[in-house]
């Protein structure tokens, strides 16, 4: 499953799509989830066209926003810099 897959039956100009795909796939190798299909990938997905359905388009806030819904744990790589 990608987002693009997802985003299908969804209203989003091509970048947008592009800038999810790129979140998700920074996310998911961030948790180091190979599998696109698995539920955790299907999470993340919804959570990111979530955050691109409230309007947001900053990168680095979907990552840490969609992350911190998650409850993974996962130190937001904008707070370590």
């Amino acid at each position: 499953m990608s987002v693009h897959h997802v985003t299908r039956c969804e209203a989003f100009f091509p970048e947008e799509v592009e800038l999810m795909g790129d979140v998700f796939e920074d996310i998911l190798g961030s948790l180091h989830l190979p599998n696109r299909d698995d539920a955790v990938a299907r999470l993340v997905a919804s959570r990111v066209i979530e955050l691109a359905k409230s309007g947001e388009r900053d990168p680095e806030r979907m990552r840490s926003e969609a992350l911190a819904r998650l409850g993974t744990g996962v130190v937001p790589a904008t707070a370590m810099s």
